[in-house]
């Protein structure tokens, strides 16, 4: 400074940072890293689930899709062979009205079949990010048994809601550090005309109407409401696996149960369904029957499949184990 006396000053400020702010922004920071990539991992899982899931609506609709054309065939097949016998004088007028009706309603399932089979695909494709839903193949087994996680903390839902809380935690843990002053230290050095100076000056904040308390407070009731949130999840999943196992359990019996009862035995009986009402044993209503319900119980087995299919999905999902 430039006057009637001249003066020279240089000054030197520290503040020096009490409370552990230090090691708190340091928790903070690996907290917050390892949250992100947890975040990453369970998006990851969100995708391939919705991949699965789709996979296995769309094998499951391709399947029903199949058997309404199966159904659709021989509605018109067995149209045909009416208007023969009509035309032959071996049939009445009502039954081939019957199966004309017959025919129309397989068409109009098959019709509905294939809508549903085009939009479990386009969802599958979507998801995927596919263009070809051929290339994901049939899933022609699934697990005899399911083995519960022993650490359902590994389950990335799990870990991320306790990773939120170890955020919280450590802004809990920083809003408290926040509460202490951190005292300044100056030393100033200068010269004054031909006068030599220096001094050293020591400052404390004083927290006199806002000790930051009531930060505090709201970052400890943040990190108790995270803990109860993961330790809710936790407790969640353990009981979602549980279900989910008894519920798999069933769903595969009552698969393999029809698997021996009606595996190589449908052909046989719709074959046998013709022959006699082509001899005239029964009358075409119970043909239409009985043709019914052969048909229904194929479509039973394919929701038994896929059943089972689906539950070992959720499955995988709840228990991150799509590996």
């Amino acid at each position: 400074v430039s006057g009637e006396v001249d003066e020279y000053y240089l000054s030197i400020s520290q503040t020096i940072s009490t409370g552990g702010k230090k090691d708190a922004r340091r928790q903070l920071g690996a907290s917050g890293q390892a949250l992100a990539y947890a975040e990453f991992k369970q998006l990851r899982h969100e995708i391939i689930v919705e991949i699965l899931h789709s996979q296995v609506n769309y094998k499951a609709s391709f399947a029903r899709a199949e058997l309404a054309q199966q159904r659709s065939d021989l509605m018109r097949q067995f149209f045909e062979t009416a208007q023969k016998r009509y035309s032959a004088g071996d049939m009445g007028q009502s039954e081939v009205n019957l199966a004309r009706v017959s025919l129309a309603t397989a068409l109009d399932s098959l019709a509905e079949a294939d809508k549903e089979m085009a939009d479990a695909e386009s969802v599958l494709l979507v998801a995927s990010q596919q263009r070809d839903a051929s290339i994901w193949p049939d899933i022609e087994e699934t697990p005899s048994s399911l083995i519960t996680p022993a650490n359902l903390q590994s389950i990335p839902a799990v870990r991320l809601a306790h990773l939120v809380t170890g955020v919280a935690n450590a802004n809990a843990k920083l809003a408290d550090a926040f509460r202490k002053p951190d005292p300044n230290f100056e030393v100033r050095a200068g010269k004054e005309g031909q006068d030599n100076l220096i001094g050293v000056t020591f400052n404390v904040p004083l927290f006199v109407r806002n000790n930051f308390s009531n930060e505090h407070l709201a970052a400890l009731d943040a990190e108790n409401a995270a803990s109860i949130r993961a330790n809710a999840i936790e407790l969640e999943t353990g009981i979602q696996l549980e279900v989910l196992k008894g519920t798999y359990e069933t769903s595969l019996e009552n698969w393999q149960d029809w698997q021996e009862l009606i595996i190589g035995q449908l052909d046989s009986a719709l074959s046998l369904n013709d022959r006699l009402w082509e001899a005239g044993e029964i009358s075409t209503s119970d043909y239409l029957l009985q043709m019914d319900r052969l048909l229904e119980s194929n479509e039973a087995g394919i929701n038994l499949r896929f059943r089972v299919q689906k539950i070992w999905v959720d499955w995988l999902d709840v228990s991150a184990t799509w590996q």
